[in-house]
């Protein structure tokens, strides 16, 4: 289990089958405290949001993929 799991599970935002001993154990192990945890997990979900919202094409492409209808037609069946 890597470090933002173990926080995940610590902080009851992942479900998991191992026991809260063992998760407070490894937590322990690893010099995590619920804090950081939780820095570490609203850190992650937060990047993946502004990375999610900030992808876009480049201008050039966006330019080239432009599509020129004329406005006079009138589409007909």
């Amino acid at each position: 289990m890597n470090t933002i799991e173990l926080c995940e599970v610590a902080n009851g935002y992942r479900p998991t089958n191992q026991t809260i001993v063992a998760v407070s154990s490894e937590q322990s192990k690893r010099n995590l405290t619920h804090d950081r945890c939780d820095d570490l997990v609203k850190e992650l979900y937060f990047s993946r949001f502004i990375k999610s919202i900030t992808i876009t094409r480049p201008e050039k492409q966006r330019s080239q993929c432009r599509l020129h209808f004329p406005l006079s037609r009138s589409l007909t069946l």
